[in-house]
């Protein structure tokens, strides 16, 4: 891809750790359809407001996770020129697929993206990424039915504002391990015993329609991403049970509402012409997202978020 020759040594962080969404803004215009020029207006935008630094830039003093992502995009651009992309995605998405929502899903959005694009360099950078935001979690949870999740995902819900839960962090994922480690959570959360991802993604839509939570946001794209990279994962259904884990608990984050509305509703395709609108990295990636999830499922919520993106 020619345009990322601009932007393949910029840091995949920026502020001490926050997630460079560079490369996924990219794949998501182009596949929107927007011009190669409006690409780069867009593209250096961002890289000028979140001040990304250029790596290769002798005079600027690198971060020991920056240093390790060159060392470890390297590996694996080795690897995919010995073995080839299709097989180095799947050794390695099998290895990392339980630890998925790490980073809030980031390294394994940026993997989807990176698949996409059929990309060696992109694919390689999304695999370090992945590999060094990857923390191992382990969930205590039971089998339920769908009818009985929701009642008991109801209460869990209510239980926390009653004991008026708050976290004592500010890092995401350190809140997600105080809210998995709480006795008011810990063995309160739930695998389906016939995991549904029609069901699984009304969940997560509606708890984002509820609340218009940055977290719930992640949800979605990387639930989209777990559907992108299916191809490679082995017990699918494991994998998408392990997803719902990491959204209960994310949904967890906010329990104020907050809903989502618009005044009008247009075709979802048809808001593709409004593109050029969007200024902020996550109303991108989430307008990526639900076109594809709208022509893989029969749900009114994906097109009440779309339109909600550009009437905000």
């Amino acid at each position: 891809m020619k345009i990322y020759k601009r932007y393949e040594a910029l840091s995949p962080i920026y502020q001490g750790g926050l997630t460079n969404h560079l490369p996924m803004i990219l794949t998501a215009l182009k596949k929107l359809g927007m011009s190669e020029e409006d690409i780069v207006k867009k593209l250096d935008q961002y890289r000028e407001q979140k001040t990304l630094l250029d790596l290769t830039e002798t005079t600027t003093p690198i971060s020991e996770f920056e240093q390790a992502y060159i060392n470890r995009s390297s590996y694996y651009l080795g690897e995919i020129n010995r073995k080839g992309e299709y097989v180095i995605i799947g050794e390695f998405i099998n290895k990392h697929k339980m630890n998925l929502g790490s980073a809030l899903f980031h390294g394994f959005i940026r993997l989807a993206h990176a698949k996409e694009e059929q990309n060696d360099l992109l694919i390689a950078q999304a695999l370090a990424y992945f590999e060094l935001t990857s923390e191992d979690v382990e969930f205590n949870s039971k089998y339920i039915d769908e009818v009985n999740f929701l009642k008991n995902f109801h209460l869990l819900e209510e239980s926390l504002k009653a004991n008026g839960f708050s976290f004592k962090s500010a890092n995401t994922m350190s809140k997600f391990k105080e809210l998995l480690n709480s006795d008011l959570v810990s063995n309160k959360l739930y695998k389906l015993r016939y995991p549904n991802r029609e069901f699984i993604l009304d969940f997560v839509m509606k708890n984002y329609m509820k609340t218009n939570c940055f977290y719930n946001l992640h949800l979605i794209t990387g639930f989209e991403a777990l559907l992108e990279l299916e191809e490679y994962i082995f017990d699918f259904e494991e994998v998408l049970n392990q997803f719902f884990l990491y959204a209960q608990v994310f949904v967890l984050f906010t329990l104020e509402k907050s809903p989502v509305t618009t005044l009008e509703e247009k075709p979802i395709e048809n808001l593709k012409e409004l593109i050029n609108e969007l200024k902020d990295a996550h109303d991108i990636k989430l307008f990526y997202s639900l076109i594809k999830l709208d022509k893989l499922f029969e749900n009114d919520v994906i097109k009440t978020i779309a339109n909600r993106i550009f009437t905000k």
